[in-house]
């Protein structure tokens, strides 16, 4: 290469671009794994889109939150008071440039004289002086005191939390094969689609449910109905918003090359990590 001007598809053989790469399953994480901690969900509850929190976890998220937020309903209210004392203040001394430019015309007219005479305008009242300029300061919003889900941003409440009901194989062993279907007894691994049933919190195969339940519209004898079914949220190893994160990728303005240098390059082409 003698100059920098290379076509498209030259660059992306150089490696420009992006370099995207399907994330492996040590990247994700277990079905029943907490959306906060990434670990296993202690006491587990689900919200209504599906999101697998433990129990302690999600308290504490929320609790947290409040916090924060009445911290913020209090910077805002603070900055509200301060307004309005301001906007006091301000009327105040148009109130008071108003008395003294009437005192001053009547005297102006008593002498015989008129206008604002030779002095001009007071320099109380100028409003180039920089006593007279308005201050910059940081304005804050009035909060929105709903504390929104860690994953899907939506209002969450303490009450919208579902309990959730793993069922244990009998003897089996801890972490990702743990737990089993209830109606058909099969290990549940991370490939499964699993829903959970709000009425009785337990958790099946999408397919189980659409097999068995559905037709019959109740399960451990509460009905169930298509609303009250959550279809859960798969986990990957990564925290906050992450359905669409099945791939990683990387950007590379000038390539994956370790180094290369332009033979002849006017500009001196080098590129390398």
């Amino acid at each position: 290469m003698g100059a920098e001007g290379l076509r498209y598809h030259e660059r992306r053989q150089l490696g420009f671009g992006t370099v995207r790469a399907r994330l492996g399953k040590d990247s994700h994480g277990d079905f029943h794994d907490c959306r906060l901690t990434n670990a296993p969900a202690v006491d587990p509850v689900v919200t209504p889109d599906g999101y697998l929190f433990g129990r302690e976890a999600i308290l504490e998220y929320i609790l947290e939150r409040k916090r924060e937020l009445r911290k913020e309903l209090e910077a805002w209210e603070a900055q509200e008071a301060g307004r309005e004392r301001e906007r006091q203040e301000a009327a105040e001394r148009a109130r008071r440039t108003a008395l003294e430019t009437f005192d001053r015309e009547q005297n102006l007219a008593i002498a015989g004289g008129g206008g604002a005479g030779p002095e001009g305008p007071s320099l109380k009242t100028a409003y180039w002086l920089p006593s007279q300029a308005p201050e910059a300061a940081g304005f804050v919003k009035k909060p929105k005191m709903d504390v929104l889900c860690p994953n899907s941003s939506k209002k969450l409440r303490m009450k919208d939390l579902v309990p959730v009901k793993f069922t244990r194989l009998p003897g089996g062993p801890e972490g990702r094969f743990a737990y089993m279907d209830p109606v058909t007894k099969q290990t549940l691994t991370n490939k499964d689609s699993l829903v959970v049933l709000k009425p009785t919190g337990d958790v099946m195969r999408l397919e189980t449910y659409r097999k068995v339940v559905k037709p019959d519209g109740a399960y451990g004898g509460k009905k169930v109905r298509e609303k009250d079914v959550i279809p859960l949220i798969k986990l990957t190893g990564f925290a906050g918003n992450d359905k669409d994160k099945a791939s990683a990728g990387a950007h590379f303005s000038l390539g994956l090359n370790q180094r290369h240098h332009g033979g002849g390059s006017k500009f001196g082409l080098t590129q390398g990590l």
